[in-house]
């Protein structure tokens, strides 16, 4: 995230696209992680740190994660990974100039207790649990339609739209026009689903 015209513009399309998400009434963004944040598919075994693994981190999901931290919208990162400690630490370091600490992180670990009542469904139990802890740490109601999740698994999303969430496809080759494009087109009607990948 350096700095010079292309880092101010991607910024700026960064805030655009947060503003967005925020007129459109998100308040929670769910972030997969492998091939979504990170370009790479980890498999849950990542053993060469976090330092390389940062330079997966997809560019526009940098400025992205950063706007969002700048913002009222809570963020959270939801996986099937284990390595929820390098997922923290990769941020971080990706991520340097913002507090990436107020990021929630559910991967398929221990240290959460799974939501009674919600089914083991795509990354429902990870997105219900980042809602009750937005409720009881932050003391802020988040409804289902007021979820976004972005993931390039098109059954997760399918799986989420099912329980009222917003869905966005992320694909192979997102670059920051893209993901601009597809929130500006497509959000605001709220009729985006898994199968739209355009």
């Amino acid at each position: 995230m350096s700095g010079g015209s292309s880092s101010k513009s991607q910024k700026e399309m960064a805030r655009s696209i947060v503003q967005k998400l925020r007129t459109a009434g998100v308040r929670l963004v769910a972030l997969d992680w492998d091939r979504t944040i990170i370009t790479v598919h980890t498999k849950g075994c990542w053993e060469d740190g976090p330092s390389k693994l940062a330079k997966h981190v997809r560019p526009c999901f940098k400025y992205f994660i950063a706007a969002c931290l700048d913002s009222s919208l809570h963020l959270c990162v939801v996986t099937f990974s284990s390595q929820s400690p390098l997922i923290k630490d990769t941020l971080k370091i990706a991520i340097p100039h913002s507090d990436t600490s107020a990021i929630i992180i559910r991967g398929n670990t221990k240290d959460w207790a799974r939501i009674q009542g919600v089914p083991i469904l795509g990354k429902q139990q990870h997105i219900a649990s980042a809602i009750r802890e937005v409720t009881s740490k932050r003391h802020q109601v988040i409804q289902p339609g007021e979820v976004i999740l972005m993931d390039d698994d098109t059954e997760n999303l399918k799986i989420a739209e099912t329980f009222g969430h917003r869905a966005f496809f992320v694909r192979d080759d997102m670059a920051m026009e893209h993901f601009k494009e597809c929130v500006m087109d497509h959000l605001p009607n709220n009729t985006k689903t898994a199968s739209d990948k355009n």
